[in-house]
């Protein structure tokens, strides 16, 4: 009977979906579901993402009005360009959606509502806040707060900073992973150019257009065989064997961030192209120690993370603030 009510949830569309779709935001946002019923925000999380992609429709309290944009954009990635804009008094950032072709359309309206379902429903110091929707010129728009600077490798190559302030840095980007796996959320991209630094220097995680629910159950990968999966270099050995993301592959991918903000450099450096890391990282080989950057409490970082990544729980955070 449950199953086939879910189904007859699953078929509405129009304003009964949007009905839906508004009502299950309402209670997803109860403070109940948020620090007491975790497992059922999980499902109703699930449900609405389900009926939004299936009625194209995201609830109506997402839509944005009033906003304002720059000409010219100021960053871009494979899927859109992102703008620097204003709604009132804030700064803001707009990522619109880039479309070659008609075909292209409606591919990208899913795959910028999805992103925008998942990244709605978290909030966290670490994790960049979401604002809502915009339509610009029919071209939907995903706006969050404008980072003045910028994302975190460039942040760190305005200034020389000391250890203890790059490993605060590093455990708050262990704790934004952490409360992403606590709401069975998986990142799927963690890498430099996704973690922003605030104005009041605390580094936050951006970008979920790759993440994925995971739930005892079963998960919902919000990637497809056309898209990626992340940025090889920080990919972690199982999906160079063409496994799925998991909480496992997060961390070792954090691991990888923390190697690269304590040496300044990426993860072996010396090798030029993806496949050259992949067939590197299937035969277990691992970053060398820098005897002139690295002190031992600093190295096991990474042993940790990676340690960590093989048992599928995060503890990265626990041992960074004991380092």
């Amino acid at each position: 009977e449950k199953k086939e009510a879910y189904t007859k949830f699953l078929a509405f569309r129009g304003v009964s979906a949007q009905r839906c779709l508004d009502l299950l935001q309402d209670l997803v946002d109860l403070d109940y579901y948020s620090n007491v019923a975790a497992p059922k925000k999980h499902r109703l999380v699930k449900a609405l993402i389900r009926l939004s992609g299936q009625a194209e429709l995201h609830p109506r309290c997402f839509t944005l009005t009033s906003l304002l944009k720059e000409e010219k954009p100021v960053a871009g990635g494979s899927f859109g360009d992102v703008y620097k804009g204003k709604l009132g008094d804030q700064c803001v950032a707009v990522k619109m959606m880039r479309v070659f072709g008609e075909s292209d359309i409606d591919a990208l309206l899913k795959t910028f509502s999805r992103e925008a379902l998942i990244w709605r429903q978290l909030c966290h110091p670490n994790l960049l806040p979401f604002f809502g929707l915009y339509y610009f010129q029919e071209r939907l728009c995903l706006v969050s707060p404008w980072m003045g600077n910028g994302h975190i490798r460039e942040f760190l190559k305005k200034e020389s900073y000391g250890i203890d302030r790059l490993l605060s840095l590093i455990l708050d980007i262990a704790l934004g992973v952490e409360h992403l796996h606590k709401e069975g959320i998986v990142h799927g991209d963690l890498k430099g150019e996704n973690i922003f630094v605030t104005d009041s220097g605390r580094a936050c995680i951006a970008d979920f257009g790759l993440c994925s629910i995971i739930t005892s159950i079963s998960s919902i990968q919000f990637t497809s065989s056309t898209r990626t999966r992340g940025t090889t270099r920080y990919h972690a050995p199982e999906l160079h064997r063409g496994e799925d993301n998991d909480r496992r592959s997060d961390i070792y991918a954090l691991a990888c961030v923390a190697y690269e903000l304590l040496t300044g450099n990426r993860l072996f450096p010396e090798l030029r192209t993806d496949g050259a890391v992949a067939i590197a990282v299937l035969n277990g080989r691992r970053p060398a120690r820098s005897p002139s950057c690295w002190v031992r409490p600093h190295w096991i970082v990474f042993g940790a993370c990676s340690k960590t990544a093989g048992k599928g729980s995060l503890q990265c955070a626990q041992w960074l603030a004991k380092s």
